[in-house]
């Protein structure tokens, strides 16, 4: 006959195994940010914030959206940014393939390679021809972050304002002319600061 092992023990393996790799994940948190070209950093967004338009090297004028993930388990990911009027109709997806990294500043939370604006959605936002501005209005932004082995995902989802705030005067100029509604070609010149 086999001995038994004490009662502590048992609860001690017991406990080892239901913490392994079986374990169920956690749920992934998504924090959407703001990305800044120039200074290769991204900021978490509140709700109800302003985030800055950019014009891109495509041209027009774009949110980058970056992602600060809780809980990652893949890294590469997709993520897919998405931008609703007030109306909650879809102004603008962008959706693509990133590798993500560890904070510097804490390694429990991860973010896009910020090296390049690749890095993070590129949501188009102007020229649009709709009736409505695209500036200093709200709109919902939605950044959903998928793992393709697992197909966990997460989403991060808040109001926001984009908004013209070039220092320079004629970029100034320029996004609040393609970013007014009604857009037609021709109508803000060149097109070039």
């Amino acid at each position: 006959m086999r001995a038994l092992a004490p009662v502590g023990v048992a609860v001690l393996v017991g406990f080892a195994f239901g913490c392994g790799a079986g374990a169920p994940p956690s749920e992934m948190v998504v924090t959407p940010a703001e990305y800044d070209a120039q200074a290769m950093t991204e900021t978490p967004l509140e709700d109800g914030a302003s985030i800055d338009l950019v014009r891109p090297p495509q041209g027009g004028f774009v949110l980058f959206v970056g992602a600060l993930v809780k809980n990652l388990e893949e890294k590469t990911v997709v993520i897919d940014g998405q931008l609703a009027d007030a109306s909650g109709a879809l102004v603008s997806e962008d959706k693509r393939t990133v590798t993500m990294m560890a904070s510097a500043s804490d390694p429990t939370l991860f973010q896009p390679d910020l090296r390049s604006y690749t890095g993070v959605a590129n949501i188009a936002v102007c020229p649009s021809t709709s009736p409505t501005d695209r500036y200093n209005l709200p709109f919902q932004l939605t950044l959903v972050v998928t793992e393709p082995g697992s197909g966990r995902t997460g989403t991060g989802k808040i109001t926001v304002t984009p908004s013209c705030r070039q220092t320079d005067p004629t970029e100034l100029a320029l996004c609040q002319c393609e970013c007014a509604g009604n857009y037609s070609l021709g109508k803000c010149g060149s097109g070039t600061p």
